[in-house]
C-alpha cells in the first residue's frame, strides 16, 4: 500500500531537510519541488496528500498556484508558509480552503499537527471526488425522461403531480424512480436532492 504523501514547494534547501524529517516522523512519503511550474507539471487529478506551499516562489506567487489547484478541483490539502505575515494574503489563503497559514519560523509540533490534519482532509476530499465522478458517470447514462423526472423530484413534486405534468401514469413514474435509483446506485431519491443542494451551495 502506498504511503500518504507530503509535498513541499519551496526553494530553500534547509526547509526541505526539515520537512523530509517531518514526513519520516509521520510515516509519510515525501517529495519536494523548487518551482511552481515543476509542481504543476507533476500534479494530476489523481494527486492527493498534503502540500506545504511557500507563498513566494521563484517563478510565480504561491497563492496563484493554489488558485489553479482549486480551479482544477484538486484533492490536495494545502498549508501555506511565509517568511513574513501578510494579513490580506492570509485571508485569501484561508478563504480558498487552506489548512493554515504559518509564518516562518514555525513550531515543529504545530506544523506536524497541521500536516497530519491535512493528510486526513485530503483523503476525505479524494474519496468524495471519486464518489462524485462515479455519480456523474452514472447520471450521464440516464434517459432524458429519467433526468426530466429527477428535475421534478428535486423541486419536491410528488408522483401523482409528476404523472399529471408529464401525462403518464403514476405507476410509470414509480417505475422510472426505481430505474433511477438502480442506475445511480442510491437507496433513496433524497440522495439526489441532497447532491443538488450541495451543488447549489458551491
Amino acid at each position: 500500500m502506498n504511503k500518504p504523501m507530503l509535498y513541499l514547494l519551496d526553494d530553500d534547501p534547509s526547509i526541505c531537510d526539515v520537512f523530509e524529517r517531518f514526513a519520516d516522523v509521520l510515516g509519510l512519503g515525501f517529495r519536494s519541488f523548487t518551482s511552481g511550474t515543476e509542481f504543476l507539471k507533476f500534479c494530476s487529478p489523481e494527486t492527493k496528500g498534503c502540500l506545504v506551499l511557500d507563498i513566494w516562489l521563484p517563478d510565480m506567487m504561491g497563492l496563484d498556484l493554489y488558485d489553479q489547484l482549486c480551479e482544477q478541483g484538486s484533492a490536495l490539502s494545502v498549508i501555506v508558509i511565509s517568511g513574513q505575515a501578510d494579513i490580506p494574503l492570509t485571508v485569501r489563503a484561508i478563504k480558498n480552503g487552506a489548512v493554515d497559514f504559518l509564518e516562518k519560523p514555525f513550531t515543529n509540533s504545530v506544523m506536524l499537527e497541521r500536516i497530519r490534519h491535512g493528510i486526513e482532509l485530503s483523503e476525505k476530499r479524494y474519496a468524495q471526488l471519486k464518489a462524485n465522478a462515479e455519480y456523474e458517470s452514472r447520471y450521464a447514462k440516464l434517459t432524458s425522461r429519467e433526468k426530466e423526472i429527477i428535475s421534478y423530484l428535486i423541486d419536491g413534486s410528488q408522483n401523482k403531480e409528476i404523472a399529471k405534468e408529464l401525462s403518464i401514469s403514476r405507476r410509470t413514474v414509480e417505475a422510472h424512480r426505481a430505474n433511477i435509483k438502480a442506475k445511480l446506485g442510491i437507496r433513496s431519491i433524497s440522495e439526489i436532492v441532497k447532491r443538488s443542494f450541495l451543488s447549489d451551495q458551491n
